[in-house]
């Protein structure tokens, strides 16, 4: 199919064909060769014939190519299984103990704990309490 070069991008070309349908040519489908720059191969302007690899319908989308041979797709290889080796006996792990369920209301204070904040000492740590309980009692 004849077309023009539209606009270039790096990764490809667009081309608008006579029918008034853009179609974009990928820089992989420019050569049989490997291409480094788009522009190497087509510039603005420019009238080629591309051949049509891909149409979708559904996205208006058209795909062609200056390529020569067609692509080759990656040949799948059988998988063919290794010989087994006996690996050294591993000792089994312990299994984890289950985690608690993160809360997401903020923790209860000890009843204590909320005595010291009522009355000021919530900076107080516990050996300086245990230390002025143990002065009061041998003051009296």
């Amino acid at each position: 199919i004849e077309g023009t070069v539209s606009k270039t991008t790096n990764f490809g070309a667009f081309v608008k064909l006579p029918s008034g349908i853009e179609g974009l040519v990928h820089i992989s489908e420019l050569s049989d060769n490997d291409v480094e720059k788009v522009e190497d191969i087509l510039k603005v302007g420019q009238s080629e014939k591309f051949k049509v690899i891909k149409v979708n319908e559904d996205e208006r989308k058209l795909g062609l190519s200056l390529r020569t041979e067609p692509r080759e797709k990656p040949q799948e290889q059988a998988f063919v299984p290794r010989e087994e080796k006996k690996a050294p006996a591993r000792r089994a792990a312990a299994p984890k103990a289950p985690k608690a369920p993160r809360r997401s209301e903020p923790r209860r204070q000890e009843p204590q704990r909320q005595q010291q904040q009522q009355s000021g000492g919530g900076m107080k740590g516990t050996l300086q309490q245990a230390l002025e309980a143990h002065l009061k009692k041998n003051n009296k």
